[in-house]
């Protein structure tokens, strides 16, 4: 079995990490930091570490994603992440199947943060044949 999280945070060993460490506990997995990636804007005609990416994700049973709450809205690493994925329609190949779990981690998130967050993790879990299962608040 496959366990990828994805670390959002601009803070490798912060409380992001430590949620996902919590959340799979004895299980293995990899940590991919999005920090640790060069990831450009897609109008951008340069070269970047999205295809590395994609192969280190792909195939992951269990996806993880997790972002501090900055603003009211996902950390700006995770957004790039997103925006590229959506204008890339091979990558359903590579996330399809997968359980797919969003960990939140903000002093005291509101309400309204968790579901817009968790509303967009769907869509996603949705356009690329995932199965979203659940969201953590830390």
């Amino acid at each position: 079995m496959k366990n990828t999280f994805i670390n959002a945070s601009n803070n490798k060993e912060g409380r992001t990490a430590q949620l996902g460490r919590q959340f799979f506990k004895e299980q293995s997995y990899q940590t991919i930091n999005l920090l640790d990636y060069d990831l450009r804007l897609f109008h951008e005609n340069r070269q970047d570490d999205f295809a590395e990416l994609l192969d280190l994700i792909e195939n992951s049973d269990n996806l993880v994603i997790g972002t501090p709450i900055w603003w009211s809205d996902m950390s700006s690493y995770l957004k790039l992440f997103i925006d590229r994925l959506s204008l890339e329609e091979a990558v359903i190949s590579k996330f399809k199947g997968a359980k797919l779990t969003l960990i939140l981690d903000g002093s005291a998130p509101e309400p309204i943060e968790i579901a817009f967050l968790e509303h967009v993790m769907k869509h996603i879990a949705y356009r690329f044949k995932m199965e979203f299962q659940q969201t953590i608040t830390g």
